[in-house]
């Protein structure tokens, strides 16, 4: 396949890395997220531990803003974001990352402690949301290149299937039986396999060449902060 590839050929010249963008940004996540790991758990949500590293993040982001707004090569152009596309497709990444992080943790400890599976079987149990998503990666692949590339249709009905998913394995119960809950679980891997490579899609016939790392490597970072 190697000879197929097209022959792109890009400017030598040096680049400034962004260190003030990505110190900022690295401030910015880490202590948001650690105050939402312990919130609750170690401190009280209002406590002033928790309250500071919110603050602390927010005074980051504003921070980590005015850089990226200055850089000569940002980490993060937010001249991007102008683009609807790439603003509204950052969005229904960041809830497809919550919504499959989320079952990826929610279905082995549901089989394992209300159904009283073993470990094992419990882990096994995500295998059907896996196929889930590979198979409506397909379907949805070959849809959007034979039908003319309808995002917004697509992406609408995968993001109901993931949110229809998501409400039916929150109202599962002890009494539900397998074969229920592994339909639900197939059913939220549909949809994350319709929504998934769709926006990725989307957003790299958005924006111009010369950002088009960048901003696929921002949608897998909005992804993953949803998943956080």
């Amino acid at each position: 396949f190697v000879f197929f590839f097209p022959h792109l050929r890009t400017d030598f010249r040096k680049r400034k890395i962004d260190y003030p963008g990505m110190i900022t940004l690295v401030l910015t996540v880490v202590p948001m997220m650690l105050a939402l790991a312990f919130a609750g758990v170690d401190y009280n949500w209002l406590s002033p531990t928790i309250i500071g590293m919110f603050a602390f993040s927010l005074v980051m982001l504003i921070l980590f803003i005015n850089i990226e707004i200055r850089s000569e090569e940002p980490i993060m152009p937010l001249s991007i974001f102008k683009e609807q596309i790439v603003s509204v497709s950052s969005v229904a990444i960041f809830f497809t990352g919550f919504a499959m992080f989320g079952a990826v943790i929610f279905v082995p400890l549901y089989f394992q402690g209300v159904l009283g599976s073993s470990a094992t079987a419990s882990g096994s149990f995500l295998t059907p949301m896996m196929l889930g998503v590979v198979a409506a990666s397909i379907i949805s692949g070959q849809l959007l290149s034979r039908a003319g590339g309808h995002y917004r249709l697509q992406g609408a009905v995968g993001l109901a299937i993931v949110a229809l998913g998501m409400f039916l394995l929150s109202r599962m119960t002890v009494e539900t039986s397998y074969v229920r809950a592994i339909v639900n679980i197939i059913l939220v891997g549909f949809g994350l396999g319709i929504t998934m490579p769709l926006y990725i899609i989307a957003v790299q016939n958005a924006v111009p060449h010369a950002v088009l790392g960048i901003a696929t490597s921002t949608t897998n970072f909005f992804r993953q902060i949803g998943g956080a």
